[in-house]
């Protein structure tokens, strides 16, 4: 699928109309791997401006929902792999509900935002989120490597998300 002008941003608050209709356009071009089922934008080209300056808010958890799914996602996998006493660490965590989700159940959670949203993160105690890309090129010192990485809503704005993913592997290390 090609679309020619779409919006570059899906989640910018603008002040007017016209703000909205002069604000910066982008190139579609949605591509599928068909060994990984990955899709991603073939156009894709890094913005000259950042797009997650003070009237970029993304937060769905207003809609009762959305709290909901997110409860149910990290229970899900509390199930699966048992939160307590671990260290999570989400990449793009948005308002950091879902930490908070995961915190609930006994873990120790850490996040990374670029956008203005990371500032409904302090409603949650416990929770820290950091207002700043994650750097995919070096390890950071979260006192401690995390037991998990979670990314949602983030793959398809990264550039190079294979690079980008193995280099996750610097961060956790294998389960003895």
């Amino acid at each position: 699928m090609e679309v020619d002008k779409a919006p570059i941003s899906c989640a910018q608050l603008f002040p007017s109309r016209e703000a909205a209709e002069r604000s910066a356009s982008c190139r579609l071009e949605i591509t599928l791997c068909r060994d990984c089922a990955h899709i991603w934008n073939a156009a894709y080209q890094p913005s000259p401006i950042s797009l997650y300056g003070e009237d970029y808010y993304s937060s769905v958890t207003v809609s009762g929902q959305a709290r909901e799914h997110q409860v149910s996602l990290a229970q899900e996998l509390d199930r699966l792999i048992g939160f307590n006493g671990k260290k999570v660490l989400e990449i793009g965590c948005g308002d950091g509900f879902f930490l908070q989700s995961i915190k609930s159940l006994k873990a120790d959670v850490i996040g990374f935002e670029p956008s203005a949203t990371f500032t409904l993160s302090a409603e949650f105690p416990g929770v820290q989120v950091f207002n700043e890309h994650f750097d995919f090129t070096q390890p950071l010192d979260l006192h401690g490597d995390p037991d998990m990485v979670v990314m949602r809503h983030v793959l398809e704005h990264l550039p190079a998300p294979r690079q980008q993913l193995s280099s996750c592997l610097l961060y956790t290390s294998p389960s003895p």
